[in-house]
Parts: structure tokens; sequence; C-alpha cells
């Protein structure tokens, strides 16, 4: 079965294996597809072998085999995000979760956007797992697309179901535990895709300004948000963006205006629960901006 993305120019193969379009539609929001109209080359094949499923695409030039749900759903999203993103030249990725803060309703104003740009393996998918579950908007848990093309950049809601890793941390209060466990499916011993409601996470495309740059540090003690110096947030930006590169001026410069135009924070923490109510109350504060943290 060959199916066409919607802003991704060729088509995807499903080589026995259309039943893995149901599983995308649990854990996507915004991603529209159809059966393809022509017979172009396959941006992705995924083929259903003896063995499990197999992928191969230009991101994935050595065909992959994989036995589990969790890890073929997991390959094939990562591969349509880069066909997503590379088909737009305005689009720059960031390895950044992203959580709209706030009321998002019909006649609210918009909920600041929050980005979270890390590592692998620092947190940000259970994190934003946890915001989105406290009844924040999902934009991203990994995979952050910026639109840097106007000078009012903004972030670009990938779609996806967050993907924290298992078990669940002590960290993460009882309530949100239980929230965020009744959600999970697929899952493996590693790691489980969260099926947040409708309402939590922002479908694909959605854009919104981003408030403020959050650098997460795990560290002993209550949970602490204080403000960062901005040149170490551009760094920190530089060392994580992927995809299309402008020139290095370029980049330097327009992460400049970007840390420029929103706060800059450092969120120390252990305790989940500590830091969701700290970011929940910065987002709702009624504070002047002068009067809040910046850097």
């Amino acid at each position: 079965m060959r199916v066409q993305f919607q802003g991704i120019p060729r088509p995807v193969l499903f080589d026995g294996c259309a039943e893995l379009l149901d599983r995308l539609a649990l854990l996507t929001q915004g991603w529209r597809w159809q059966a393809a109209a022509d017979d172009a080359p396959p941006i992705i094949t995924v083929a259903a072998t003896t063995a499990g499923w197999r992928i191969v695409s230009q991101w994935t030039p050595e065909p992959a085999v994989y036995d589990d749900t969790a890890d073929i759903l997991c390959a094939l999203l990562a591969d349509l995000v880069l066909a997503y993103v590379e088909a737009d030249p305005r689009l720059l990725c960031l390895h950044a979760g992203a959580v709209a803060i706030g009321p998002h309703g019909a006649g609210d104003s918009p909920a600041p956007l929050f980005v979270f740009p890390a590592e692998s393996q620092a947190g940000k998918s259970t994190l934003t797992a946890a915001l989105a579950a406290s009844g924040g908007r999902l934009y991203s848990d990994d995979v952050l697309p910026i639109d840097l093309s106007s000078p009012a950049a903004s972030a670009v809601a990938i779609g996806l179901a967050p993907r924290p890793r298992l078990p669940l941390p002590n960290a993460l209060p009882a309530h949100l535990r239980e929230s965020l466990l009744r959600r999970i499916a697929p899952a493996n011993m590693r790691y489980g895709y969260v099926a947040l409601a409708r309402e939590q996470l922002a479908p694909l495309g959605e854009r919104r300004p981003i408030a403020a740059f959050v650098r997460l540090e795990r560290a002993a003690g209550h949970a602490s948000l204080t403000a960062a110096p901005r040149s170490e947030i551009m760094t920190l930006l530089l060392r994580q963006n992927f995809g299309a590169r402008p020139p290095a001026a370029d980049m330097v410069e327009r992460f400049a205006a970007l840390t420029a135009a929103a706060r800059c924070w450092r969120l120390r923490y252990s305790d989940i629960g500590e830091a969701v109510a700290l970011l929940m109350a910065q987002a709702h504060s009624a504070k002047p901006a002068s009067q809040r943290l910046s850097a």
C-alpha cells in the first residue's frame, strides 16, 4: 500500500503492514494521509517480514529490522518527521521538548510556549508529558521544528505523542504517574508512547512564538527556576540544532535574535511534581514582564 502524507513530497510504501497506519492514527494529531495517486519512488519503505518489520529510507540507507511494535513506530515516525522538515526549507530542528502552559480554549490569549533544549536522556519526554497531563499543550517531547524565516520566529508543533522512558521515575507524583500509565500504548521494556487527549496535543503545523527557553539540570534538592545567561542558552541551541543549516554567521544571528525575544531560564530539579508546579505558576503569573525572571 502506497500512502501520501500531507507535507511530504513522495509516498511511503507499506508492504504487507498497512495496520501500522492504525497505530499511527492513535499517536498523532494533524497528520493526514491518503492512498498515493502516482508511482513516484517511495521516500520510506516499511515491509512486514518473518522477523517483524524492515524499514529503509534516505535516512536509514541500510535496512533496519525490528521485532517490536514500539520500535518500528519510533523508527517510522523519526523518518516521517525528517521528511516533513526537509520538505520545508524554512524549518530548522532542535532537539527539544516544548509545551504551551496555560489555557488554550476559544477566547483565551495564547498560552506561553516553554522550550526545553536538551540532550537525549535529559528527562524532557517525561517532564513534557507530565506538563501536558497537567493542563498543558504538547508541541514536542524530542524534536521541535523552528520557523526562522521571519523576524517573529515560531515553533511548529510536530503532532506526535510523547515517548518517555520506562519505568516512569519515582520522582513523578502518583496522580501523574497513574494518568500517564493509563494512556501508554504501545510500549516495551525501555519506553512507551503516551496517547494524550486531543486538547493536550497540538496538531502538526500549529505555530506559536517561543516565550521561554528552559535549560534542564537534574540536581538534588527542591526545584528552582532561575535566570540563565542568554549566551549559555544560545550555545545550547547551536549544539542542539540539526536539519537544513544556513551559513554559520546567519545561524548565530538568528539564534541571538530568538533568545533576545524570549526569557532564558535554568530549571534545577529532582522532583518532577515540583518542576511542573514551578513552571505552571510562572506561566500563569499575572506579574508584568519586567518583574518576571529574565536574563
